[in-house]
């Protein structure tokens, strides 16, 4: 039986991102990577919100004005750069501001981008059975992403997802 997972509310969906900007640049294979002052981890590199709801600040602080606050616990963001105990992060959407490091959590996730829906298959191969087609806006859990496919789950449901439908991952990263 297939499953069909639901997104994200239409309200949120309108708070979080206005509209889709252009996938994340891609770095220059040759240049040096960059690294957190703080944590020494590579910028950019992504994490999940830990808790909802989760404020996004203007800036590294909490004096400075909350810009959004997201509802989505394990929704990816991409850290950017780092200051003291906040980081900045980027959106899918390409929304910046700074979150303080307590909201963010390594557990790796991917949201789902693809127009209509991605289909999560039982193999890594994408004439393998169809297990179930998440809606975009579905966030993911992923353990394991290869060169085209990423290992997923939603609840009960287990998979293999193709990078293209979804956002979280770098365009050459790979990770067990």
């Amino acid at each position: 039986m297939k499953h069909f997972i639901r997104g994200l509310s239409f309200g949120l969906m309108l708070a979080v991102c206005a509209s889709f900007v252009a996938a994340p640049k891609v770095a220059n294979a040759q240049a040096t990577k960059a690294v957190g002052s703080n944590t020494g981890y590579p910028l950019p590199r992504y994490v999940s919100i830990r808790n909802a709801p989760a404020h996004l600040r203007l800036g590294p602080s909490k004096a400075h004005k909350i810009d959004w606050t997201l509802m989505h616990a394990g929704m990816p963001v991409q850290v950017i750069d780092e200051e003291g105990l906040w980081r900045q992060v980027k959106l899918y959407d390409g929304l910046r501001g700074w979150m303080h490091k307590s909201l963010l959590v390594g557990a790796r996730s991917l949201l789902v981008v693809s127009n209509g829906r991605a289909t999560i298959h039982n193999k890594a191969d994408g004439d393998s059975r169809v297990v179930a087609y998440a809606e975009r806006g579905v966030i993911l859990r992923t353990p394991e992403c290869t060169p085209r496919w990423c290992r997923v789950r939603k609840g009960e449901i287990k998979g293999w997802v193709s990078r293209r439908q979804v956002w979280g991952v770098e365009a050459n990263e790979t990770f067990k």
